[in-house]
C-alpha cells in the first residue's frame, strides 16, 4: 500500500480542511511541536483503511477522534496497490447519547464502488494487502509505543504475521489440492473398475452369436417384402372403405345437427317496438333542438350584457364621485379659512419678536459695561482702555438684561410655531384642492362615457331581460340534452334488436356453408321469412342424414370381409417368422415386426462389439489414473508433513534476525547482534563487548529497545519480498512514530542513512519526529503547526 493523497476534518486536531499530499515522495518527515498533530496524520491514514485508531485503549470506540465541539470527522485516502488506485473514505458521527456512528464508508476504485459499509471496507482492505489491523500495525505503521512488539511478540503472534505476509499459507493449499485431486482419482479409478465390471459380458463369443441372429432375421425380412404388395393391397383397400365410412358419418352427423334455432317470432315483434320507439324519440329530439335555437337567437338580439353592465357601473361610479365632489368644496372652504387664520397668526408673531429684539437692544444699552465684561480675558488687552487685563472684575448680570433675553426668545418659539401652522395649514389646503381637482377629472371621464347612453332604469330592464332569455336557453338546453338521452337508448335498443337478427341470419349462413359440400336446396325468393328458410332447410336435412346412415351401415359390411381375407394372409406369415424364432404379438404385422427384430439385432450387435472396445480402452486409462493418484497422494502426504511449515517460517525467522543484525551492529556500534532462540522461537540478542553473552531481547535499555526494533522493522519491510512463497508484492510502504529524539547525533546519523536506503529501494518511507538533524537530510518535510486549537499541514520540498 502506497498512499498517494490523504484529506482531514474535523479528526482531533485538524478541524478545517486539510490535505497532506505525497505524490511523488519516497522519503518524508512529520515534524511539529509535541500534541501539534504529526501521529493524527499516521492514525488518519490507519483510520481510512480500517476503521480503527492505534493509539486509542478500545478499539470499538471511535469518537475521541472527533475535534472538540464538532458534530463529524471525515477522512479520505487515495492510495495504490502495485498499479491499481485506490480511494477509501469514513465518516464518524457523534450521536445523541455520546457514542459514534462510523457506518458511513465507502472503498472505490476506477469509478466502481467495492464496498459501501464500515464492515465491508474493512474487509475489503484486508484482504486486497493480505493484512489484518493488527499486522499492519506490526510492519508498516508502527505507532507510539506499538514500535517493539514485533521484537517482543509471543513467537505464535509473529508466525501468524509472518504466514500472512509470505503466503506460507499457498503450501497448504498445495497439500489440499494434491489430496482432492488424489481423491478425485480415486473416485475415477473407482468409476472405470465399475465400467469395466458392467462391459465383461462384451465377449468374442457374445458378438459372433449376434452376427447369426442379424444373417437369421435379414433372411426373413427377405421373404416378408416378397409378400408385402398382397398386403399393402389389402391394407390399402381396407383404409378406402374406412375412410369412407368415417366420411358417411360425419357427414350423417352434420346433418343431423340442423336445427331450427329458437325465439325467431319473438325477435321480429322486438325489432317492431324497437324502431317505433327510435322514431317517437328522434321526432322529440328535433323539437328540444328547434326550440333551443328560437331561445339562443332571441338572447342574442338583445346585444352584449357585458356592455350594460360597464354603463350600469359607470351609473353607479358618477354618483358616487358626485357624493364625494360635494364633501370634498367643504373641505376646500374650510382649509383656506385655516390658512387665512394662520397667516395673521404669523403676522402677530413677527410683529411681537421685533418688539422684543427692540427691547433687548435698549436694556443692554443701558449695562453695555456688564456686555464688556463678559468678554475680558486676563492677560489680553482691554477694547475700551486698551490696557493689559490683571483680573477680571465680579459682579451678577443685572436681572433687566435676563427678563429680556427670556422675552425674545418667547417670541423667537412663537414665530417658528406659527411658521409651522401656516405651513401645514397650506400644505392641507393643497391636498384638499387637489383632491377636488381629481374628482373632477373622474366625473369628467364618467360623463364622457354615459355620452348618449340610456338612463340607470333602463339599463337595468335590459339587464333583466338578459337574465330571462339565459334562463329560457339553459331550460331548453337541458330539456334537449334529456331528449338526446332518450334517443341514444332508443337507438341502442334499435341496434341490439338488428344485431340479434343479423346473428339469426349469420346463424343460418353458417349452417348452409357448413353443409354447402352437400348440395342443400336452393333459395327461395325474397318476401319468404327467415323462419320459413330454416325450416325448407332442415327437412331436406333430416332425408339426407337417413341416407347417409343406410350407406354407412353397407360399407361397414365390405370392411369387414377385406379385414378377414386380411387376417388370414397374415397369419400365415406369421407362422413363417415362428419357424425363424421371431415372436409376432396378437394383431400385429408380421413384416414390421421382422424389420424391427432386425434393427434390434444389429444396433444390438454393434453395440455390443463398440463396448468391448470401449473395455479395452477403458483397461489403457484405467492404468493411467492409478499413476496419476499415486503421485497426488505422495505429494499430499509430503506437504502435509508436520515440521513442513514450522521448517519455513524458522528460515523467514532466521533470514529477518541476519538482515536486522547487518543494521543493528552499525546502530549500536558493533555492540549487539540479533539472532532466533531455537527453544521457543523468541528473539535474543548477542552482546559482543560482554564476551558474545546471549541474553534476551527484553533486557535491552529502552534506547537499545528502540535500535533493535527499528532495524529489524527495516530488515522486515527490505527482506518480505524475497521470503514470501508466490514472490508476493513486498510492501510498498513504512511510518515510524518513535524514539528518534533520544538517539544521539552518531547514531542519529547512521538511522538516517539506513531510512535513506531503504527509501531510494522504490519505498515510501515516513518517520514522525522531533529530531530536526534527521528532518533536515529527508528530501520531503510536512510541517505540523497548531494554531489554537486547530492544526495545520506544509509540504516542503528540499
Amino acid at each position: 500500500m502506497r498512499p498517494v493523497r490523504l484529506e482531514l476534518e474535523g479528526f482531533t486536531a485538524f478541524r478545517t480542511p486539510t490535505v497532506v499530499d505525497f505524490e511523488g515522495v519516497d522519503l518524508f518527515a512529520l515534524t511539529g511541536a509535541t500534541g501539534s498533530g504529526k501521529t493524527s496524520v499516521l492514525d488518519g491514514m490507519v483510520f481510512a483503511l480500517y476503521g480503527n485508531v492505534p493509539r486509542l485503549a478500545d478499539q470499538r470506540t471511535v469518537v475521541p477522534v472527533i475535534a472538540q465541539g464538532m458534530a463529524e470527522a471525515r477522512v479520505r485516502l487515495d492510495f495504490t496497490i502495485g498499479a491499481e488506485a485506490f480511494t477509501a473514505t469514513r465518516i464518524v458521527r457523534r450521536t445523541k447519547g455520546g457514542g459514534g456512528n462510523t457506518a458511513e464508508a465507502r472503498l472505490e476504485s476506477g469509478g466502481e464502488v467495492l464496498a459501501g459499509t464500515a464492515d465491508e471496507v474493512t474487509a475489503a482492505v484486508t484482504q486486497r494487502l493480505g493484512l489484518s489491523y493488527e499486522h499492519f500495525t506490526k510492519c508498516v505503521v508502527l505507532p507510539q509505543g506499538e514500535f517493539a512488539r514485533f521484537l517482543h511478540d509471543k513467537p505464535a503472534a509473529r508466525q501468524d504475521l509472518l504466514i500472512s505476509l509470505l503466503d506460507l499459507g499457498v503450501y497448504a493449499e498445495m497439500a489440499d489440492l494434491a489430496g482432492k485431486q488424489s481423491t478425485r482419482a480415486k473416485a475415477d479409478v473407482n468409476v472405470l473398475e465399475a465400467r469395466l465390471r458392467d462391459a465383461a459380458h462384451a465377449t468374442p463369443e457374445a458378438v459372433a452369436a449376434l452376427e447369426s441372429r442379424v444373417e437369421r432375421f435379414t433372411a426373413l425380412v427377405a421373404d416378408l417384402d416378397a409378400a408385402a404388395p398382397e398386403l399393402a393391397g389389402l391394407a390399402g383397400d381396407a383404409e378406402a372403405i374406412a375412410r369412407d365410412v368415417a366420411r358417411t358419418a360425419e357427414e350423417a352427423a352434420l346433418l343431423g345437427g340442423v336445427r331450427v334455432p329458437s325465439g325467431l317470432g319473438a325477435l321480429h315483434d322486438r325489432l317492431a317496438t324497437a324502431t317505433s320507439a327510435l322514431a317517437e324519440a328522434a321526432t322529440e329530439l328535433a323539437a328540444t333542438e328547434a326550440a333551443v335555437t328560437t331561445a339562443e337567437g332571441r338572447l342574442s338580439g338583445l346585444g352584449d350584457r357585458a356592455d350594460l353592465v360597464r354603463l350600469l357601473d359607470a351609473h353607479d361610479r358618477g354618483a358616487a364621485l358626485q357624493e364625494r365632489r360635494v364633501k370634498g368644496e367643504v373641505v376646500v372652504a374650510e382649509r383656506r379659512v385655516d390658512v387665512v387664520a394662520a397667516t395673521e397668526a404669523l403676522t402677530a408673531a413677527t410683529a411681537s419678536l421685533d418688539a422684543a429684539r427692540a427691547g433687548e437692544e435698549e436694556v443692554a444699552a443701558a449695562h453695555r459695561a456688564h456686555a464688556v465684561r463678559a468678554d475680558l480675558v486676563v492677560g489680553e488687552e482691554c477694547p475700551v482702555c486698551l490696557q493689559t487685563v490683571a483680573t477680571i472684575p465680579s459682579g451678577k448680570a443685572p436681572a433687566a438684561l435676563s427678563k429680556a433675553k427670556a422675552v425674545q426668545e418667547k417670541a423667537e418659539r412663537e414665530l417658528r410655531a406659527a411658521t409651522d401652522a401656516r405651513g401645514a395649514a397650506e400644505k392641507a389646503l393643497a391636498i384638499a384642492t387637489a383632491t377636488l381637482e381629481a374628482l373632477d377629472t373622474d366625473l369628467a371621464e364618467i360623463s364622457g362615457q354615459l355620452s348618449g347612453a340610456p338612463d340607470r332604469g333602463a339599463i337595468q330592464r335590459a339587464l333583466d331581460d338578459h337574465v330571462a332569455a339565459i334562463a329560457a336557453v339553459e331550460s331548453g338546453r337541458r330539456a334537449m340534452q334529456e331528449a338526446r338521452v332518450r334517443h341514444t337508448v332508443a337507438l341502442d335498443a334499435r341496434a341490439g334488436c338488428a344485431a340479434d337478427e343479423q346473428a339469426a341470419r349469420d346463424a343460418y349462413e353458417d349452417a348452409r356453408d357448413a353443409l354447402a359440400a352437400l348440395k342443400p336446396p336452393a333459395r327461395k325468393r325474397a318476401s319468404v321469412t327467415l323462419l320459413e328458410e330454416w325450416s325448407v332447410l332442415v327437412e331436406w336435412a333430416e332425408r339426407e342424414a337417413d341416407a347417409r346412415q343406410a350407406l354407412a351401415r353397407e360399407l361397414e359390411e365390405k370392411s369387414a370381409a377385406i379385414a378377414a381375407q386380411l387376417h388370414s394372409r397374415i397369419a400365415g406369415l406369421a407362422n413363417r417368422c415362428a419357424d425363424a424364432d421371431l415372436v409376432v404379438p396378437e394383431g400385429g404385422e408380421p413384416i414390421a415386426c421382422a424389420r424391427e427384430a432386425l434393427g434390434r439385432a444389429r444396433a444390438d450387435h454393434d453395440a455390443l462389439a463398440a463396448r468391448a472396445a470401449e473395455a479395452e480402452s477403458m483397461r489403457v486409462e484405467l492404468a493411467a489414473v492409478e499413476a496419476e493418484r499415486e503421485l497426488a497422494h505422495g505429494l499430499a502426504l509430503h506437504l502435509n508433513a508436520t515440521h513442513f511449515e514450522k521448517w519455513l517460517l524458522d528460515e523467514a525467522m532466521t533470514a529477518l534476525a541476519d538482515g536486522a543484525t547487518d543494521l543493528l551492529r552499525t546502530l549500536s556500534g558493533d555492540q549487539y547482534s540479533l539472532r532466533v532462540d531455537p527453544k521457543n522461537g523468541s528473539f535474543v540478542v548477542v552482546d559482543h563487548r560482554n564476551a558474545d553473552e546471549i541474553r534476551s531481547a527484553r533486557t535491552l535499555s529502552g534506547g537499545e529497545t528502540f535500535l533493535a526494533s527499528l532495524a529489524l522493522a527495516l530488515a522486515l519491510a527490505d527482506r518480505i519480498a524475497s521470503l514470501a512463497a508466490r514472490g508476493a508484492a513486498r510492501l510498498e510502504s513504512i511510518f515510524l512514530d518513535e524514539g528518534f529524539g533520544t538517539l544521539d547525533p552518531d547514531t542519529l546519523d547512521v538511522v538516517a542513512s539506513a531510512i535513506e536506503e531503504l527509501g531510494a529501494s522504490g519505498r515510501l518511507v515516513g518517520v514522525a519526529s522531533h529530531a530536526a538533524e534527521l528532518a533536515e537530510r529527508l528530501p520531503v518535510r510536512f510541517e505540523v503547526r497548531r494554531s489554537g486549537n486547530a492544526s495545520t499541514v506544509e509540504r516542503i520540498d528540499r
